[in-house]
């Protein structure tokens, strides 16, 4: 009997030590974790390419643990704070609306969801609430099936160097903070307009001319964008 007391009060201590081992999660990394559940909570996900993201246990959501699910890039160190840097949930079969969640995602410098099936009306305040993430570099939508328009917030988005949202059927006119960029960005749109597209206006599209030297003559091509009002 006392060895089997002893054996339960070494287990306990044990434990009582391991978990003493486990850091609490700061604010900034309980931020992460409620960026990465609320994603995954408001996607579709039939192939189960998330499955990897488990929160059903303290360990799984430990800063450390959330570095090593599929598709999530991480900064920092174990002893001073992890945060998420990057998310590439590229053709992943994913479904659903623009995840409001990814606003607590303070310090991403990269967010993909190209090439799914992220659907419906641009919800603005999803739009706007990514504007929280003010390390953005790289933001692609493209190859989607939005609607709506681009919120003009998103010009709070200083570091923003690379956006798309080619081939994803918003409208309306770009917002001028987007001038800037490549047509690349927002081509297969026929909804939308403005710099770096084509002028807005009345019209079904809008025509350039192309002069085309080495044949000596004029050709018009049409613009994948609207004239829209």
């Amino acid at each position: 009997m006392e060895s089997l007391a002893g054996a339960k009060a070494n287990v306990t201590i044990i434990s009582f030590l391991w978990l003493a081992t486990l850091t609490p999660l700061s604010i900034q990394e309980q931020d992460d974790v409620q960026c990465l559940q609320g994603t995954k909570d408001a996607l579709a996900d039939p192939g189960g390419r998330l499955s990897s993201w488990n929160f059903t246990t303290v360990a799984a959501t430990h800063a450390s643990t959330i570095c090593d699910f599929n598709a999530v890039t991480c900064w920092g160190t174990p002893d001073d704070s992890l945060r998420v840097l990057s998310l590439q949930l590229t053709n992943l079969e994913l479904s659903g609306p623009i995840p409001e969640s990814l606003q607590h995602c303070k310090r991403l410098v990269l967010l993909s969801l190209a090439g799914n099936n992220i659907s419906g009306t641009i919800p603005p305040q999803n739009l706007r609430l990514l504007a929280n993430c003010i390390y953005l570099n790289f933001l692609d939508l493209s190859d989607n099936t939005l609607s709506g328009t681009i919120p003009p917030e998103l010009a709070k988005l200083v570091r923003l160097i690379r956006p798309s949202i080619a081939g994803s059927d918003p409208s309306g006119k770009i917002p001028p903070s987007f001038a800037e960029f490549n047509a690349t960005s927002f081509s297969g749109n026929r909804g939308l307009c403005s710099a770096p597209l084509g002028r807005c206006g009345r019209g079904k599209r809008n025509m350039a001319i192309d002069v085309n030297l080495e044949f000596g003559m004029l050709k018009l091509v049409e613009n994948n964008t609207c004239i829209c009002t």
